[in-house]
């Protein structure tokens, strides 16, 4: 039978939305001491006789009506403070058991839903692992393999019998240089409880692309804790196969070494090449050196004789031979000193010397030059050249002047007008602010790299 508890009028509804509404127990007492039609049949308890008088009390669990609790008061007894507690305690005691009756069902039905949904995403979890790109592991404290996913299996090689799921069963597919690395990463997550990451081999090999050799497949193992209660109960992780990385990696490190070796290679060819260019220059020096002393003495035998002029010119000749021999066996030096030079910097050594002097042989090393291109050459000191001897490197002054003259004559040779003016000037201060781009460094200064 059902009654519609809002707005019913039947039985004891009236009584039932007055007691919810009020949150006591509501009495009933029956007119004429004659009971309702729908009461007719009831055995009552006691001595036998209706009750005249009913007790209506509303049952509350987490502050909402769960039901009523209907009882007949005994008729012999008049309804007092005591038989008020009574009814009351009657109410309360209905009211817990009804409580926990009601919690025992929800209890039951949440811990379904949660069965239900523990599955349902257990299911979820195992169809995305089963289509994941990477290899999904998990392993007990004691090294056996507890789940896998088929990636794992397809980058391993593993058999995913149970039977050979045994302690550090994963050695079998590590190639066996590695194995002390994985059983330390293992025991390392175990022990820190920290995540491990680390660069494994495999027995498994492959052929990379555009060879014919076979390498052994690289993975990365990176693996966390499984942490219950403050122990560690085994490791999950995953794997990615990484060869194709690995390969491209030793491939640049075997192309650098050779690299490095071709241009030791190199060097020591420069080396052994700038010795043997370096012989016969000395050869050349001493003889250019010879003649020149040789005229000296002729001439001062000779005295005013007209040999006096061809031996002034064959002297300048050889002195012009030792001038080009030297700059050309500096040059040899310098190739050799760049091999032991870490950053392709220059010796730098300062003598006294007379600038002018050091133009006038740079200049004269080209006159046979000059000469055959029918290039007028003039030399002169701006009113600026007030210094005698200055403190500088001549053999790097004179490869500047020689790379100047050298561009000069090759612009120069083929134009109407061939005329090469070299003036000398000197400054006792710095540049001046429209050769900003100049670094001066100021005499004490600290060297500049």
């Amino acid at each position: 039978m059902t009654l519609e508890l809002h707005d019913g009028s039947e039985g004891f509804l009236p009584e039932f939305r007055s007691s919810k509404a009020n949150g006591t127990a509501v009495l009933l007492n029956m007119p004429n001491n004659k009971l309702p039609t729908f009461l007719d049949g009831v055995q009552w308890r006691g001595f036998g006789e209706p009750s005249t008088v009913v007790a209506i009390i509303p049952l509350f669990v987490t502050g909402l009506i769960a039901g009523y609790l209907i009882v007949g008061l005994n008729p012999r007894r008049p309804y007092d403070e005591d038989h008020k507690q009574f009814v009351q305690d009657v109410g309360r005691v209905s009211t817990a058991v009804l409580s926990s009756s009601i919690s025992f069902k929800q209890a039951a039905a949440r811990a379904a839903r949660l069965s239900k949904e523990l599955t349902e995403r257990e299911r979820f979890i195992r169809k995305l692992a089963e289509v994941a790109t990477v290899g999904i592991y998990s392993i007990s404290a004691g090294g056996a393999l507890t789940y896998a996913n088929s990636k794992y299996y397809a980058i391993t090689g593993e058999s995913d019998k149970p039977e050979d799921a045994y302690n550090l069963s994963f050695l079998k597919w590590i190639l066996e240089e590695d194995h002390n690395k994985a059983i330390h990463d293992f025991e390392d997550c175990k022990l820190h409880k920290r995540p491990q990451s680390t660069e494994i081999r495999l027995r498994r090999k492959w052929t990379p692309p555009g060879s014919s050799a076979e390498e052994h497949r690289w993975v990365l193992c990176s693996s966390i804790p499984n942490i219950e209660d403050g122990e560690v109960t085994g490791v999950t992780g995953c794997l990615m196969d990484i060869s194709h990385q690995m390969w491209n990696l030793i491939l640049q490190k075997n192309s650098a070494h050779a690299a490095e070796e071709a241009k030791k290679q190199q060097e020591r060819f420069i080396d052994i090449t700038s010795h043997e260019m370096r012989n016969p220059l000395s050869a050349m020096m001493q003889c250019a050196d010879g003649i020149t002393t040789s005229i000296e003495q002729v001439k001062r035998s000779c005295g005013g004789s007209d040999l006096t002029e061809p031996l002034e010119s064959v002297r300048e000749h050889a002195q012009t031979i030792l001038f080009c021999a030297a700059h050309q066996k500096r040059i040899i030096d310098d190739i050799l000193m760049v091999s032991k030079l870490s950053s392709a910097l220059l010796i730098i050594t300062p003598v006294l010397v007379e600038p002018s002097e050091v133009v006038r042989q740079a200049m004269q090393m080209f006159e046979a030059e000059f000469s055959a291109s029918s290039i007028l050459t003039t030399y002169a000191l701006e009113k600026s050249y007030n210094v005698k001897w200055v403190l500088c490197d001549p053999s790097r002054l004179t490869q500047i002047l020689i790379n100047l003259l050298t561009n000069a004559i090759k612009f120069t040779k083929t134009a109407v007008k061939r005329e090469i003016n070299v003036s000398l000037g000197a400054s006792t201060v710095g540049p001046p602010a429209n050769m900003s781009e100049l670094r001066w460094c100021p005499k004490g200064a600290k060297t500049i790299p």
